[in-house]
């Protein structure tokens, strides 16, 4: 069993299990460099996969973006070239914007701010990385002079005791009055769904733009429905891709984007008229706070220099899921976990270098190489050791719906990681 740190966004703790037989395929955790390593400059010779990629492009980015000046807003981000952003559209309400630009390194960037608070959020795309929908998500909500009027209303209506946060009416949905979406659809994409809370789906609307490849979309804002509980309800669950075909391509869960503690308890910038307004990427969103930006740099830049991952993605539409903090059984640093999906299903066929765990070795896992022979895999999860710098699994086999024909250790295993706590959980998991 491996317990991953994500963000403090609702539980924040995921256990990942692979039991995979006739071996659990796993990754727990190492740092130092006492273990056997194995090279990065060239994929396992016997790796295979399947359908040959057809070679699918970067975008290129427009000399110039249409849309509107940013004005005088301020944008938190270091990648971003300020100059090229516009604005794009807005929601309805007006809660959220949608803007693209270029990287310094000439990639799509794209995020949202909100117009009422200023609160903004940057993602600037990878080398050759199409996800096939980026999303951005606003919420808004009741200022605790809200909440407390709230709950006074409740209390003489239904008479309900003033119990303060126990109180149904301050617990309102989180105080979460309404949300709203935007979003680029990635050419390849031909319609987007929206899922709500409630199990009701909406097609979105994708409007090209002079220029642009991508095309945009908004929904919302969408009403909380929820009266008297803590949980949001009709709200923005999840936006789904397809192709023309009406194959899935891939989904973003939006319900990263929601706050993550009450907002009467918590604080979140004030619109002018007293509210608060929230904008996040859902993606980001689900990263704990100990990924940062040069950790998060770091750790890409292993993962797409290594040659087993680049034979499995060279060629194919793929963009990069979110990244956990990975941890020793004591608590120290071992580096991420990196999620990279793939728009379109492959099979693989080879050798790729696993982890496991067992209890009294003294060392944080155990490591070697394992035969795999699996299909319609559309995600591979990648431990990337930073302290040793060098990626120390692929595993093609904890997406949905993967069919493993073969899975089976490979030569002897070896202690990795240097020294850990002698027993961290069940053995072989």
């Amino acid at each position: 069993m491996i317990t991953i740190r994500t963000s403090s966004l609702q539980a924040r703790w995921f256990r990942l299990v692979a039991m995979v037989a006739p071996i659990a395929l796993a990754v727990v955790a190492m740092t130092g460099c006492a273990a056997k390593t194995h090279s990065t400059t060239k994929a396992s010779s016997d790796l295979i996969v399947k359908p040959a990629p057809q070679r699918t492009a970067a975008l290129s980015l427009p000399s110039a973006f249409p849309g509107q000046p940013l004005g005088n807003l301020s944008l938190r981000s270091n990648e971003l070239v300020r100059s090229s952003a516009r604005v794009l559209l807005s929601s309805t309400d007006g809660s959220l914007s949608l803007i693209v630009g270029r990287s310094h390194a000439n990639r799509l960037c794209a995020g949202a701010f909100s117009p009422a608070s200023g609160e903004s959020t940057v993602r600037c795309l990878l080398n050759a990385e199409r996800p096939p929908v980026i999303a951005f998500i606003a919420t808004t909500g009741r200022t605790r002079a809200n909440a407390g009027a709230l709950r006074k209303q409740n209390q003489a209506v239904a008479g309900v005791p003033d119990t303060g946060p126990s109180n149904p009416a301050l617990r309102h949905g989180l105080g979460v009055r309404s949300s709203s979406v935007v979003g680029l659809a990635d050419p390849s994409t031909a319609r987007v769904v929206l899922a709500l809370q409630n199990n009701s789906r909406k097609t979105l609307t994708l409007r090209r733009l002079p220029g642009l490849s991508w095309r945009t979309f908004s929904a919302g804002p969408y009403e909380n429905m929820a009266s008297d509980s803590a949980a949001l309800e009709g709200l923005p669950s999840s936006l789904i891709a397809f192709d023309r075909s009406g194959r899935k391509l891939g989904e973003v869960d939006l319900s990263w984007g929601y706050p993550n503690c009450r907002p009467d308890l918590c604080s979140y910038r004030k619109t002018k008229t007293g509210n608060w307004v929230i904008v996040r990427d859902p993606i980001a969103s689900q990263q704990s706070p100990e990924i940062t930006t040069a950790l998060e740099r770091q750790a890409t830049k292993l993962l797409f220099s290594n040659a087993n991952v680049r034979r499995i993605v060279s060629g194919r539409q793929y963009s990069l899921d979110l990244l956990a903090y990975w941890q020793k059984c004591n608590g120290g640093t071992i580096g991420v976990m990196a999620n990279v999906l793939l728009t379109q299903p492959v099979s693989i066929t080879g050798t790729l270098p696993y982890t496991t765990y067992r209890n009294k070795t003294g060392s944080a896992y155990l490591e070697g190489r394992a035969f795999y022979d699996v299909g319609n895999v559309r995600e591979i999860t990648v431990g990337i050791d930073l302290n040793r710098k060098l990626v120390v699994s692929v595993d093609p086999t904890l997406g949905e719906n993967v069919v493993v024909k073969d899975a089976h250790k490979v030569g002897t295993l070896h202690r990795g990681g240097g020294p850990d706590t002698t027993n961290c959980g069940s053995t072989g998991d």
